[in-house]
């Protein structure tokens, strides 16, 4: 996935990237990440490869983030 994935990224809806976990990902081949909102300060799990698309659950209606 790139530099989306690099710890500090930021994407398009202030969604920043904290750090890889060792989580089980719910989609194949993947990975989850620590993101956290620089809007409310919420955190949660994503997929990799959802990063640059994804919105804070608790504050922009995202998808329901997954367990870190």
């Amino acid at each position: 996935m790139g530099s989306t994935t690099v710890p500090a990224f930021h994407n398009g809806n202030g969604q920043r990237v904290e750090r890889l976990t060792k989580a089980a990902s719910n989609h194949y081949n993947q990975k989850v990440y620590e993101l956290s909102c620089t809007r409310c300060g919420s955190h949660y799990g994503a997929n990799g490869c959802d990063i640059h698309i994804r919105r804070c659950p608790d504050c922009q209606n995202g998808q329901p983030g997954l367990t870190l």
